[in-house]
Formats: structure tokens, sequence, C-alpha cells
């Protein structure tokens, strides 16, 4: 009896070492599983972003020609009106119109954020290519914070500035939707020469070209997050595919 029972023992021992390694190979194949179903979920996140990516890079490139353009003119007026020359007005008037530009940054990121909050970020292993999703997730979210500021200028300080010195239809407007035929014409004539001494004038320009300028260095940074991270992931596709 001693014997039977020390054989039924070790039997039912060997019975649960089986169950808990059959479970723990089936944990783990359920495990595999998920991890493989997972990869394949990031790989295709990966090719749809090489997409995305190239589309906000075009429009940041865009974004950052139309800036720097708008700064030029802007540092061309202000260098009008230090050298008061009244040849140069229509030149002014050609050139101020940049000043009415509530420039806010459109970028298409919906793909990149779904990927973000969906928590994919945390199964990156590769610590160059977490730390550039990082990095434009920053560039992303300093841009934003920077964009209501600049509409905050526009609002408060650029268009009253128009309104209160300017005729708008003397330039150029960066949206106008009347076609150049059926624009207004007239309205109360602007002495421009009488710009030149205007300390107001002067400030809001200065003011507002700074403003473009650190928009501009943002916009530089994320082109090269942009960049950057679209480098990467289409070297893990061209290896994928290899």
């Amino acid at each position: 009896m001693e014997n039977k029972t020390e054989k039924y023992f070790k039997y039912a021992i060997g019975e649960i070492v089986l169950v808990v390694i059959g479970i723990l190979i089936a944990l783990q194949v359920s495990n595999w599983n998920q991890l493989r179903v997972e990869k394949n979920i990031i790989n295709a996140y990966y090719t749809k972003l090489v997409t995305a990516l190239e589309t906000d890079i075009m429009l940041q490139s865009s974004n950052i020609d139309k800036l720097s353009l708008n700064c030029d003119n802007l540092m061309r007026c202000l260098d009008i009106l230090n050298t008061k020359n009244e040849d140069d007005i229509e030149e002014f008037k050609a050139k101020i119109g940049a000043i009415n530009i509530p420039f806010a940054n459109d970028y298409s990121m919906e793909l990149f954020d779904e990927f973000m909050n969906k928590g994919y970020l945390s199964k990156i292993k590769d610590p160059k290519l977490k730390s550039q999703f990082e990095r434009l997730k920053i560039e992303l979210k300093r841009g934003d914070n920077w964009d209501e500021l600049l509409d905050s200028d526009y609002v408060n300080n650029v268009s009253p500035f128009i309104q209160n010195n300017l005729n708008y239809t003397d330039f150029n407007l960066p949206s106008d939707l009347f076609k150049s035929k059926d624009r207004p014409k007239g309205g109360p004539k602007v002495d421009y020469s009488k710009l030149f001494d205007n300390l107001k004038v002067w400030n809001a320009i200065h003011g507002r070209l700074n403003f473009f300028k650190r928009t501009l260095n943002l916009n530089i940074g994320m082109l090269e997050a942009l960049t950057e991270l679209k480098k990467s992931l289409s070297e893990i596709e061209t290896i994928r595919n290899n």
C-alpha cells in the first residue's frame, strides 16, 4: 500500500508538472502570436507613416519657403522706413502685405497621433527610432503652443494696426477672395511718407518679423524631425522588403 501510494503521488506530481508545462507552453505560444500580430501592425504603421511623412515634409518645406519670403519682405519694409526714400513707397505697399498673414502650421499628423495614442511607442526597441518619435511629438507640441501665440499676436496687434493705419486696397492680401479686377478700389488715402517716422508702424512690422523668425526656426526644427524619422522608417522598410 505504501508503494502504491508513493507511485500514485509521483504520478499525480508528474501530471501536475505536465499540466503546468502545457499551460506555460500555451501562454508562450499565445505571447509569441500576440507579439507577431503587434509587430505586423507596427510594420504596417511604418509603411503608411513613410508616405504620410513625405507629404508633411513637402508641406513643411513649403511653409519654410513662405516664411522666409515673408521675413525678407518685412525686413525690406524696415529698410525702406529707415532710408525714408519716397521712391520706395510702391515697393513698401507691395511688401507690407506680409504682415497681414495669420500664419498657422497645418500638419496632417493624424496617423502619427493614432500610432502614439495606441501606445505603440513603448513597443519600439530601437532607442534611436524611439527618440525620433519622441522628438517629433515634442516638436508638434511646441508648434501647437506657438501657433496660439502667433494667432493671438495677429488678432490683438497686427489686425488692429492695419485697420488704423493702412488701406487694405493698397496691398495684396495673402488669401484674397476677390479676383484682381473685382477688388474694391478707393477708400481713404494713406500718406505713406508719414509712416517713415511713425513708431507704431516700425514696432508693428518689427514685432511681426520677430514672430515670423521664431516660427521659421520652429518649422526648421520640425522639418529636421520629420526628415530623420522618415529616413529611419524608410531604412526599416528597405531591410524588411529585401
